[in-house]
């Protein structure tokens, strides 16, 4: 949204897309079958962060307090933790450099030392340490600390903590304060493409356009978009639940042209009598059972008005697809959107149309049972093949859905137009029903306004003056 009105040079403000709730909801999108992501440009996972304080090292070993970042590419260092996270496998090469002042140092000639230690996942197995020898070092005396570790293979996910240790003199008070400015970073690394820069035309086909995405949009969460009255480059992008409460009740009885005669009616007339709210129809199996065996697209409502003021049709919902979920064949709660199609009992990749989805967080694969290609047994993890073909191990697995919790609870939003009328493929092993789906929240009060028997609708000229106007919306 935001990049969007940027090309246009308008600034937006709008209660729901400012919503921590808008944070969780993503779109997936794909212009081609082809595996991977050739949209993204992977970038390094380079980063540097300096101290800001003033700490003492001693000789069980003191963190590097790096909590200042002067970069992070892909977003791995923690300032809080001073840990640098893996984001992919491969080999990783940081530099150390610390400042200290060597004190309270009475006799230079006893011996005492220091020595910087990576610890991978909290261990030093494997990684050689960096000493150094201070006998003859004398009181108040600074010195640079460097330290190079260079091509450490490490894992996706594994974490990376510098610390320094002093020994000093035995029997002496001696102290090594490690100073402001001093810094650990990694200057080489596998690419990645967490925190790369994403090229949006990419996941999108040719003929679609921004109008087509923003229409989808708006039918979506009933959107009303209008400038502001102090500011028109500044539109307000609101669900119509939102902008109703946002006006104000203005009497305009006094500005009513009763020269020219006004027509009040029920606005049902000439409105359609059966909307229907639904998401575009696509190819993937689960869509095409839905389609075949029930006769309806997943997740769509229908409502139809009693009255015969009402004719016709108006469908309301379109650019994106529904996302029917489903488990993974042999579990029950490993639960992942099935975005294929079926060919000769084989699953295919396709062009698929975009998807609106919940990300609900990281979950662990614990308790999943199966094989591997050689037949062996194996529990809490599974394998995917990346697009450079190499199978990949992983334990935790990214969970979408259209339902924003899963299990769902009273509260959970469904970004289907309609969730209890449609039973979801993995609903007898975890709950997935919520009241609150794109009708039930943007819609419905619009539609009950509108078809409300006791509604009534204006038509009249009114003679406006300078102010008159002011605070209201005819």
């Amino acid at each position: 949204m935001d990049k969007v009105f940027d090309t246009l040079n308008y600034k937006y403000t709008s209660s729901l897309f400012e919503s921590s709730y808008m944070d969780s909801v993503y779109m997936l999108s794909t212009k081609d079958t082809t595996k991977g992501t050739a949209f993204v440009n992977p970038i390094q996972q380079a980063f540097k962060a300096e101290t800001s304080t003033q700490f003492n090292a001693d000789f069980t070993g003191s963190v590097i307090q790096a909590d200042s970042e002067l970069y992070d590419n892909a977003g791995n260092y923690d300032t809080t933790t001073y840990e640098f996270r893996a984001g992919e496998n491969g080999n990783y090469s940081f530099d150390v450099s610390l400042e200290g002042l060597l004190t309270g140092i009475s006799f230079p000639q006893e011996p005492r030392q220091a020595y910087i230690e990576m610890r991978v996942n909290g261990s030093s197995t494997g990684i050689p340490s960096v000493w150094y020898n201070l006998k003859g070092t004398a009181n108040n005396t600074t010195k640079t600390f460097n330290a190079n570790f260079a091509n450490v293979n490490l894992q996706s996910g594994d974490g990376v903590k510098f610390y320094i240790y002093f020994e000093k003199a035995s029997a002496y008070s001696e102290f090594l304060t490690i100073n402001p400015q001093s810094y650990i970073q990694c200057y080489q690394s596998p690419l990645t493409q967490v925190g790369a820069n994403v090229n949006l035309k990419g996941i999108f086909e040719e003929e679609t356009s921004v109008l087509d995405w923003l229409n989808g949009v708006i039918q979506k969460f009933n959107l009303v978009i209008e400038p502001l009255a102090d500011n028109p480059k500044i539109l307000s992008v609101e669900t119509f639940n939102d902008w109703v409460d946002k006006g104000s009740v203005v009497d305009w009885t006094d500005i009513v042209d009763r020269s020219v005669k006004f027509e009040i009616k029920h606005p049902m007339s000439g409105n359609p009598r059966k909307l229907y709210f639904s998401d575009e129809e696509d190819k993937d199996s689960s869509n095409q059972w839905s389609i075949e065996n029930l006769g309806k697209i997943f997740g769509d409502k229908i409502y139809t008005s009693d009255s015969d003021l009402a004719n016709g049709e108006r469908r309301i919902g379109t650019f994106f697809a529904p996302t029917p979920m489903k488990y993974i064949d042999g579990t029950n709660d490993f639960i992942v959107p099935r975005i294929h199609t079926n060919k000769n009992g084989l699953k295919e990749r396709f062009i698929f149309k975009p998807r609106l989805l919940h990300y609900l967080g990281l979950k662990n694969a614990s308790g999943l049972r199966g094989k591997d290609r050689s037949g062996l047994f194996t529990q809490n993890e599974y394998y995917i093949q990346d697009e450079t073909a190499t199978i990949q191990t992983l334990n935790v697995y990214p969970v979408f859905h259209h339902v924003s919790d899963l299990p769902a609870v009273p509260s959970s939003k469904d970004l289907h137009f309609s969730n209890p009328n449609h039973w979801e493929y993995h609903q007898a092993n975890v709950n997935a029903r919520t009241y609150h789906d794109a009708f039930f929240d943007y819609w419905a009060f619009y539609v009950n306004e509108l078809y409300d028997i006791d509604s009534r609708l204006l038509t009249c000229n009114i003679v406006l003056k300078p102010n008159s106007g002011k605070g209201g919306r005819p």
